[in-house]
């Protein structure tokens, strides 16, 4: 597995997370939506630095 297949990984049970915090109202589903919100933040950030390498390394490589 490479490491954008694990990054969206990630986003999906990110956003699976944020649901199921959403649905029930107390303490501990405020916690599980919050840490859905940070696992889709941090995955996205890194999907997107990897595609900016991935595109950087592809011009060079074209030159």
């Amino acid at each position: 597995m490479n490491k954008k297949t694990i990054y969206l990984l990630l986003f999906v049970s990110g956003i699976f997370l944020l649901f199921y915090g959403s649905r029930a109202v107390n303490t501990i589903s405020v916690y599980i939506s919050i840490a859905g919100v940070v696992l889709v933040m941090y995955s996205l950030f890194k999907i997107s630095t990897v595609w900016v390498k991935r595109n950087d390394e592809e011009e060079k490589n074209t030159e």
